[in-house]
């Protein structure tokens, strides 16, 4: 089994058996750790691009993003950045200046956004900087910074690994491959980055992300960055775009949008469809408490929400409760009461919601609405808590006299 001697007899050697056995030993003892020093590497080799970004104060590089949604919508763009960090916050940055493509320019100075569009031969001024900042998140996702002082992984990582052993060469660069996974949960089933780190500079070259949803839909994000300049000397005015000749500035006044219906506020009357055949009113549910969900089986966040409102249905929905979703912003292929079955939840969802997203106030997904027996708003709230069906039932077991 393990080898024949070499003294001519063709028996087996007790000798050799007994090195056999002892390498095989030692293969099988020290085999996990050759695995955990691959794992120890990849994950030193993106540490090593955080430690050198603390002495980055400024960049500029050229990104080629490209975006698949599943529902069929593909993004594709190449920026030219150039930014300066916030003094203050080293995860903003304080000044920057970026082409779409060859035709827009956006600039920030830390006071004012320009943008210039030849198209339509204006700047657009907007000196509201508590907006700007807000919306910072936008921003950095327009922008596509590579991980600027922080580290390309979070602490949910399930596993840190090289691709190969062997760099692959990625623009004529030397690259290490590797791959960070996350674990799956209620709005994703599997999620991973694969990253490629320049050998000779620990800089990212490329990052590929892709989200397989609960729901069954799969997203992809790419990109890639070239040209990259690290501080590089910036003046003030790199980041003030001039209004050019002939072009006029328009003063942006920002409004927030509105919240949703207000407690109190007579919910306004509705007709919408099953999507299988019939339709349901709610001023053929007045006297009775309705919840409303707003949500689309394009929206990851909504899943997770969807499980309060399951539970919320769960626990009244025998005492005269009616519980809906309200699907919105649908493609035509789309069967969000199939959605609905195939996960579990035995609430019923209307479909071609859209309609009513002004009357009600709709800005965000998820969204979910309370009317009391009355026809009143008696709760509201956008987003997605953890303790939505606490806060619901609350309301409805106080209306309902519990």
């Amino acid at each position: 089994m393990f080898g024949f001697s070499n003294d001519g007899t063709g028996r087996f050697g007790s000798h050799d058996a007994i090195k056999t056995v002892i390498a095989l030993a030692i293969y099988l003892v020290f085999l996990p750790l050759l695995v955990l020093a691959q794992q120890v590497d990849a994950k030193y080799i993106l540490d090593g691009f955080a430690a050198k970004a603390k002495g980055i104060h400024s960049m500029s590089y050229t990104m080629l993003y490209e975006r698949h949604i599943y529902n069929g919508t593909t993004v594709n763009r190449t920026n030219h950045v150039q930014f300066q960090e916030d003094p203050l916050d080293r995860r903003l940055a304080t000044n920057f200046l970026v082409s779409l493509g060859d035709t827009i320019y956006w600039s920030y100075d830390g006071v004012t956004s320009k943008v210039l569009n030849p198209i339509r031969r204006e700047v657009v001024v907007d000196r509201d900087s508590v907006w700007w900042m807000h919306r910072y998140g936008a921003i950095a996702f327009l922008l596509a910074l590579p991980p600027f002082n922080r580290r390309c992984y979070d602490s949910q990582v399930v596993s840190i690994r090289l691709e190969s052993e062997i760099p692959v060469t990625l623009n004529g660069v030397q690259c290490y491959a590797i791959r960070c996974t996350y674990p799956s949960d209620e709005m994703l089933s599997d999620r991973s980055n694969l990253w490629f780190i320049g050998v000779q500079d620990s800089l990212p070259k490329k990052m590929i992300e892709t989200w397989t949803f609960a729901s069954g839909g799969r997203d992809s994000a790419i990109a890639e960055w070239t040209d990259i300049q690290i501080n590089p000397d910036m003046s003030k005015q790199v980041f003030d775009i001039p209004t050019p000749e002939g072009y006029t500035e328009q003063i942006c006044q920002w409004q927030s949008a509105p919240s949703l219906l207000k407690i109190g506020t007579p919910a306004p009357d509705w007709k919408l469809p099953t999507g299988i055949g019939d339709s349901v009113s709610l001023s053929e549910l007045r006297g009775k408490v309705v919840v409303l969900d707003f949500w689309g089986t394009w929206c990851g966040h909504c899943y997770p929400a969807m499980n309060e409102i399951q539970k919320v249905h769960d626990s009244v929905g025998s005492h005269g409760v009616i519980v809906l979703g309200i699907s919105c912003k649908e493609q035509p292929s789309a069967d969000p009461a199939n959605v609905l079955r195939s996960k579990g939840y035995t609430y019923t969802t209307l479909v071609r919601g859209d309609s009513i997203l002004v009357p009600y106030n709709v800005n965000a997904f998820p969204s979910a609405v309370v009317i009391g027996k009355t026809g009143l708003i008696i709760w509201a709230e956008a987003g997605y808590d953890p303790k939505m069906a606490t806060g619901i039932l609350e309301v409805i077991r106080k209306e309902i006299g519990e």
